[in-house]
């Protein structure tokens, strides 16, 4: 494992999110500083506010008050070009659903956020550059509805990878998958994490994932209430009880 750089790569400060249709906020006054290269659990119960704050750091959706900063770029008040430019070159997503296009192979999956880049030969080098780190090479011209599971979760994050980002999100990565097919997500995770110094945000409501990071924050309400540094011989069950509430189960 390792702690960060100590340079910062997400800054949080007083941040607010609320949807009309909810009577609390989904994020209410939260604070947090990532490091850079720093692997951070979030865990928390359904409705905890896990998945909005991945959405805000990744810039999908907008604070209705604090500040965001993410490796030194506001994200308050950038206009929509910014935004994007900065979803396409920063962030890289991982989803509990895997969100591939079933109409297209593995590799023209892993192309499709190059899209605006017309230079074909470059984008497809990279795809399979990508598929490869995930392990999937061999597997190019599958369509989706022909892997397995867990195969569908490495196009997912073949495609979240090929434009280098600094910073990967993971919403709840291994949740549609099986133990086994998870850890092995889980390994492939820490592997980049570790081999690219990548800082990685990841939203879960398991003890057992939530051990494979640096760090662990708990949410509840859309609050942070626990903040632990993971040690090596850390078990499921110290977590827990360090954790308190925001380790019961969605």
């Amino acid at each position: 494992m390792t702690s960060g750089t100590g340079a910062a790569a997400i800054e949080l400060q007083n941040v607010v999110k609320r949807y009309p249709i909810r009577e609390l906020p989904a994020v209410d006054g939260l604070s947090l500083s990532v490091p850079e290269g720093q692997f951070v659990a979030l865990m928390g119960p359904s409705g905890s506010g896990k998945s909005t704050l991945l959405n805000l750091v990744g810039a999908l959706d907008e604070a209705s008050e604090g500040h965001i900063e993410v490796f030194g770029s506001t994200l308050d008040g950038l206009s929509d070009q910014g935004l994007t430019t900065f979803r396409r070159h920063t962030v890289g997503f991982v989803f509990q659903t895997f969100h591939l296009i079933p109409a297209l192979n593995a590799l023209e999956n892993v192309m499709t956020p190059m899209i605006a880049d017309r230079r074909q030969r470059k984008m497809i080098g990279k795809a399979l550059e990508a598929l490869r780190a995930v392990g999937l090479e061999g597997k190019e011209s599958q369509l989706p509805g022909t892997l397995s599971g867990g195969e569908q979760q490495r196009v997912a994050m073949a495609r979240a990878l090929v434009m280098e980002p600094r910073l990967l999100l993971a919403d709840e990565p291994t949740g549609n998958l099986d133990a086994r097919t998870g850890d092995e997500i889980m390994t492939l995770i820490e592997d980049l994490h570790t081999s690219r110094g990548m800082t990685v945000l990841l939203a879960t409501h398991d003890p057992a994932v939530a051990l494979r990071a640096d760090r662990v924050v708990g949410l509840i309400d859309g609050m942070l209430v626990t903040d632990v540094i993971v040690p090596e011989d850390m078990t499921a069950e110290e977590l827990i009880a360090d954790m308190g509430a925001t380790s019961q189960p969605d």
